[in-house]
């Protein structure tokens, strides 16, 4: 498994919105499918509050959810998961269009073109 963690450093002044994307890239579906299903296990498991959350990201499978100040997005496209973590991201609206980017990104990737936005 190969991962890949990006998130952009705030001042501590800085209590607007704020994204980390983390991609983890498996060698398989059936090995994407389990790691999906351990990293949606452990990000409920850490935040009871959360409530699920509908948005349309056209990956293979998506599991959304908000804790009322924050929303995140665990999905699956083919062998690769990215988890969508917003901070002070409370509209479902804007973080659909977060994970919609990253589906977009990983599936231009997969077809051996440089996803660069």
């Amino acid at each position: 498994m190969g991962n890949s963690h990006y998130e952009a450093q705030n001042s501590e002044a800085d209590s607007g919105p704020r994204l980390r994307f983390t991609l983890l890239a498996y060698d398989g579906d059936s090995n994407a499918k389990a790691g999906m299903k351990g990293l949606v296990a452990s990000v409920h498991k850490q935040d009871a509050k959360s409530k699920a959350l509908s948005i349309q990201s056209w990956a293979d499978e998506t599991d959304a959810y908000t804790t009322g100040d924050s929303s995140s997005a665990v999905m699956r496209v083919g062998t690769v998961v990215a988890y969508v973590a917003g901070v002070h991201v409370t509209k479902p609206a804007d973080l659909q269009k977060f994970a919609k980017l990253q589906v977009e990104r990983i599936k231009t990737a997969a077809g051996g073109k440089n996803p660069d936005a």
